[in-house]
């Protein structure tokens, strides 16, 4: 037998690893292109479809479109899910209140913040305005929407304000005078002063005292001295300085009932 010497060797490895890369890639290929199937599943046997659907995405024109994948590759479509839908998107608008009159003018900013893509309810954000009347002093008297329709350009105005609150019993009745004293350093300066408060016990706090053994002459007593004490808060006076937004968002929440102890902090007043 023949031997062969080191350089055929050498070549017949090469041919054979030629060979061998030769038939893989065949091998890869067809089972890339679904020639070539091992599977225990017969010819005959339906691919299920397997879709995958993302989210909606935004209202747009009213239409919303969203991603569809099958991932089972079957090359079916007898089952998949709609990738357009109509829509209907509520617009919310959220205006910055409006700007100082200048030259007859007052602007603001009203970004739509429902993502709806569409103007339609938009509101105005400019609109006409005398400058005198920034700089006249409003008397809102007991009108307390007049008061907050000032603090939106902090037009100088006044109210006499009456709070009542009732804890757990205990009404609180006090009367403020508020006053909106214009712009400084980009500003809007709020003063106020407690003018009177007075406490009166509900009866069934009455009823509650005596319950527990208080004559009437001891829950009197009680009423007494809790109205002198407020009586101390009388002619205190603040002056606080806001940023227009929160003054505003401020003065709606007590229109609403709702007070905060931080309101009136040291942050802002003094």
């Amino acid at each position: 037998m023949a031997k062969i010497d080191k350089k055929e060797k050498i070549i017949l490895i090469v041919a054979i690893s030629i060979l061998i890369i030769f038939w893989l890639e065949i091998l890869i290929y067809g089972f890339s292109q679904g020639y070539l199937n091992f599977s225990k599943n017969s010819e005959n046997e339906k691919c299920i479809e397997n879709w995958h659907t993302a989210e909606w995405g935004k209202c747009i024109d009213g239409q919303q479109i969203r991603g569809v994948k099958e991932l089972n590759h079957c090359g079916t479509y007898e089952n998949k899910p709609a990738e357009i839908q109509n829509c209907s998107c509520v617009e919310i608008w959220n205006c910055s209140p409006w700007s100082e009159c200048n030259n007859g003018q007052q602007e603001r900013y009203c970004p739509e913040i429902n993502n709806c893509w569409t103007i339609f309810e938009k509101p105005e954000e400019e609109r006409e305005c005398i400058e005198e009347e920034i700089n006249t002093f409003t008397e809102c008297n007991l009108d307390f929407s007049c008061f907050i329709n000032a603090a939106e350009t902090c037009k100088m105005a006044s109210i006499t304000h009456t709070n009542e609150v009732n804890l757990l019993g205990i009404l609180i009745t006090t009367r403020t005078e508020m006053e909106i004293e214009g712009y400084e350093k980009g500003k809007c300066v709020y003063y106020q002063k407690t003018i009177e408060q007075n406490i009166e016990y509900s009866e069934a706090l009455k009823q509650n005292l005596k319950d527990q053994g208080f004559s009437n002459e001891e829950i009197t007593a009680k009423e007494l001295a809790a109205n002198e004490q407020a009586n101390s808060v009388e002619g205190i006076s603040k002056t606080c300085r806001f940023e227009i937004n929160y003054f505003v968002i401020m003065l709606n929440n007590w229109k609403q009932g709702s007070f905060s102890s931080s309101d009136l902090s040291s942050e802002f007043c003094s």
